[in-house]
């Protein structure tokens, strides 16, 4: 089950947590997936804008030689803003993010450092808060 955890933190701190409680951040493997993410976000809106232009969740995505989901599916589905930075070959690629609104909504962004941020995590289906 997609969730998004309203507490702005690092990446690390974020995969952390999401293991703790039995997954891993959200890895978008198509555009179902995708568009699932920014249904959740868009429900959640009044409480991830924080007023600025520059609102983005982290996603699972991070990379070292290549790109790869942190729960090991494969990255064969991408929703780069075409003129992103962290997109394969762009300066900042280190980390992924998915915007709610600034640039079209759902379109990922990648980081090379790890600012606070809100994130998307996919949990077991009998996980309780």
């Amino acid at each position: 089950v997609l969730v998004i955890n309203l507490k702005e933190d690092y990446f690390n701190a974020h995969e952390g947590l999401a293991n703790a409680c039995g997954g891993n951040f959200a890895s978008v493997r198509n555009q179902a997936e995708n568009e699932a993410v920014v249904a959740l976000m868009e429900e959640y809106r009044p409480e991830i804008d924080s007023g600025t232009n520059n609102c983005a969740l982290w996603l699972g995505g991070k990379s070292g030689s290549s790109w790869e989901w942190n729960d090991g599916s494969a990255f064969s589905y991408t929703n780069w803003e075409s003129d992103s930075l962290g997109s394969p070959g762009g300066f900042w690629s280190k980390y992924v993010a998915v915007r709610l609104k600034s640039y079209p909504v759902g379109k990922w962004v990648g980081f090379y450092g790890s600012p606070a941020r809100k994130a998307v995590y996919r949990l077991p289906s009998n996980y309780a808060d």
